[in-house]
């Protein structure tokens, strides 16, 4: 991993923040690269969304999390701030047949309700294996869903956009020399 000069802290509803030293000129548009613009995603095929999705979400070696305006449906992890603004404060935003357009809208929507740059991190040091098994096959009902936040909530529609990478240095060293990790003991190789 390079060195990354932001330091995080958590804000009181859970959310990692970078300190007030955040400089923009890192951020990267992602968007252009996966070929999605606000108004293509919501009509685009399915396989074209699902791999950019997949380019943009794919752990960042460099990175520990990343703070983004787009986490998939996938596996969030969700504080009980937001949930309740989900649920509650974004009305249809989840259709009762589809889910599809929230993941689109709901880091935007959330960073304006907390008043804060990002609402939304992928956390690379910890991802998440994403199986395509192809059982959830889109639908009329699922493209319509995805029209109907889109027209909604257009002002949160996500770009793809990375605002930072955070790398948080460990707060404790364990020396590895004769440690036991399960049926293996970790030896300081000689040499």
């Amino acid at each position: 991993r390079k060195n990354v000069a932001h330091q995080a802290e958590v804000m009181p509803d859970g959310i990692p923040a970078l300190l007030d030293d955040y400089d923009r000129s890192n951020e990267k548009d992602l968007g252009a690269e996966a070929s999605m613009s606000q108004d293509s995603h919501d009509v685009g095929s399915s396989s074209g969304a699902a791999s950019s999705i997949w380019r943009f979400e794919r752990p960042d070696p460099n990175c520990d999390y990343r703070h983004t305006d787009f986490v998939e449906l996938t596996a969030p992890i969700l504080t009980m701030v937001a949930l309740p603004m989900i649920f509650n404060d974004c009305s249809n935003c989840i259709h009762d047949k589809s889910d599809w357009g929230l993941d689109m809208v709901w880091c935007n929507f959330l960073a304006s309700e907390a008043k804060q740059a990002s609402g939304c991190a992928l956390i690379d040091a910890t991802p998440v294996n994403h199986l395509n098994w192809k059982q959830a096959l889109p639908s009329k009902v699922f493209y319509e869903a995805n029209r109907e936040v889109h027209r909604k909530y257009r002002r949160f529609w996500s770009h793809f956009k990375t605002f930072s990478c955070v790398v948080v240095e460990p707060a404790v060293s364990i020396p590895m020399q004769g440690l036991e990790l399960g049926h293996r003991l970790v030896r300081k190789e000689s040499g």
